[in-house]
């Protein structure tokens, strides 16, 4: 081996070796640690939990809803799900409306001052005096479907219990449809509505 070659062949293996000593180490894999974890979550507007109060309620939204009424002191007796719309009726009447899907609408009455809560009323159509007044049931009588008005106390549908049975026109997704419907006092209620022929009806019903 000639004296040149020598020479470069120390120099290639001492390159060599210096490379490898240069060359980082591969990483070692570790296992990662368990620690819990939570998403952050962006969520749009319409998404976004809604707080709604009032004098005697509170709406909570968040996925599932909730709605709180409290009395007049701010204790909470009364919860239940859904997203009513609230109206003081007066100073210790609260009503509270939910939309039951298409035309429904769910009304529910609290007496924020005695903590007393009414049953479950389908669209109702007047409230005045501590009364209520809305359609009970229907049925079919000579081939003619007869509905039932019913008045009664708001918070007892036992108590002064009026029953009217009348040939209401019944309106496609809406049911019966009154034209005019109050209370003139305790005693009295007026309607106008058309039957089921089209003809205009008006009545003044005697509550007992």
């Amino acid at each position: 081996m000639t004296r040149v070659f020598k020479i470069l062949f120390i120099i290639f293996i001492t390159a060599g070796i210096s490379a490898c000593a240069s060359a980082p180490d591969a990483p070692t894999p570790s296992i990662p640690e368990r620690t819990s974890f939570i998403a952050p979550q962006t969520l749009h507007d319409d998404l976004r939990p809604v707080e709604v109060t009032g004098p005697n309620w509170l709406s909570l939204g968040g996925g599932t809803w909730d709605y709180i009424v409290y009395d007049n002191e701010g204790n909470e007796f009364f919860r239940d799900m859904g997203t009513p719309g609230y109206t003081m009726l007066g100073e210790n009447l609260l009503r509270t409306v939910k939309n039951g899907g298409g035309s429904l609408r769910i009304t529910r009455f609290f007496d924020v001052e005695q903590r007393i809560v009414s049953p479950e009323y389908y669209n109702v159509f007047a409230t005045e005096y501590g009364l209520v007044t809305y359609i009970d049931e229907s049925k079919e009588e000579n081939s003619v479907i007869i509905s039932a008005l019913v008045v009664h106390d708001l918070f007892d549908p036992d108590s002064n219990r009026n029953v009217f049975w009348r040939d209401f026109e019944i309106v496609f997704s809406i049911g019966v449809e009154f034209i005019a419907i109050e209370f003139l006092d305790e005693y009295h209620l007026y309607i106008e509505y058309h039957n089921s022929q089209d003809e205009l009806v008006k009545e003044t019903l005697e509550l007992k």
